[in-house]
C-alpha cells in the first residue's frame, strides 16, 4: 500500500472513530435523561444498565480517539447534540404534554443505534 493510501485510511479512521463518539455521546444524552424522567418503565433498570455500558464505550472511545490522535471535530459534536435535541420534537398532537408512547419511540431510536453499532464493530 502507498504512504497516501496509508494515510487516507488513518484520516478515515480517526473520521469513523469521531463519528462514533458523536453518537455514543448523543446515546448518553438520551438514555440518562430517559432513566430520569422514566423512573416507573418496566425495563427502568435495563435503560439504566444500558446507559452504563454506553458510558463505558465512550470513555473506550476517548482512549482510542487519544491514542490515534483523533481531533475532536467540533462541527460533528454540535450537530450531533443538536440532532440528540431535535430528536426530542415530536409531532404527537400535544403541545404541553408528552405522549404515551414516547418513551417506546425513544427507547425505539436508541434500540436502532445499538444495532447499528452491533453491526459495524
Amino acid at each position: 500500500m502507498s504512504g497516501e493510501q496509508e494515510a487516507v485510511d488513518e484520516r478515515l479512521l480517526r473520521i469513523y472513530v469521531d463519528d462514533h463518539l458523536v453518537g455514543a455521546t448523543g446515546a448518553v444524552n438520551r438514555l440518562s435523561r430517559i432513566a430520569s424522567s422514566y423512573t416507573d418503565l418496566s425495563v427502568h433498570s435495563e435503560v439504566v444498565q444500558l446507559a452504563e455500558q454506553v458510558r463505558e464505550d465512550v470513555v473506550s472511545l476517548l482512549d482510542m480517539a487519544r491514542q490515534l490522535g483523533v481531533d475532536r471535530r467540533r462541527g460533528a459534536h454540535a450537530l450531533g447534540r443538536a440532532g440528540e435535541l431535535a430528536g426530542r420534537l415530536k409531532l404527537n398532537g400535544r403541545l404541553r404534554s408528552r405522549s404515551p408512547l414516547t418513551p417506546l419511540v425513544e427507547i425505539e431510536a436508541l434500540r436502532v443505534g445499538v444495532l447499528g453499532k452491533l453491526s459495524l464493530w
